[in-house]
């Protein structure tokens, strides 16, 4: 039945009874949008996976190994050059590094003193 308004009759658009037949193209429809999102999710488990991949940690540490190697003798190559060049240079290098490293025990202590207060009398 047709709705009267101000201007005349109106059809309404009334929801498909249960059980009617859809048209053939809202099949079309329905399975190209169901093949898209089919194709999307193998896209994104594809993705997920090389993602997981690229991200393992013995991946990133193989990275980062191989990295150093390749880096790491320009950087070796370079220093073994500029200590040809000038060897006493690198021996005071080396000896600043090894201070640095073992440094004497008594000055550890005097650090520990100085942030704690002044040293106790004996």
């Amino acid at each position: 039945m047709p709705v009267t308004g101000r201007h005349g009759p109106r059809n309404r658009r009334r929801p498909m009874p249960h059980g009617c037949p859809r048209s053939h193209m809202d099949d079309d429809k329905a399975r190209a949008i169901e093949a898209d999102i089919h194709r999307r999710r193998e896209e994104l488990a594809l993705t997920l996976e090389a993602l997981q991949q690229q991200a393992a940690p013995d991946r990133l540490a193989a990275d980062v190994a191989v990295r150093a190697l390749r880096e790491g003798g320009a950087l070796l190559d370079r220093a073994s050059g500029a200590l040809r060049r000038n060897p006493v240079a690198g021996v005071l290098i080396f000896a600043g590094i090894a201070a640095l490293l073992l440094g004497p025990k008594g000055d550890a202590k005097r650090a520990q003193h100085s942030a704690d207060g002044p040293p106790p009398e004996v």
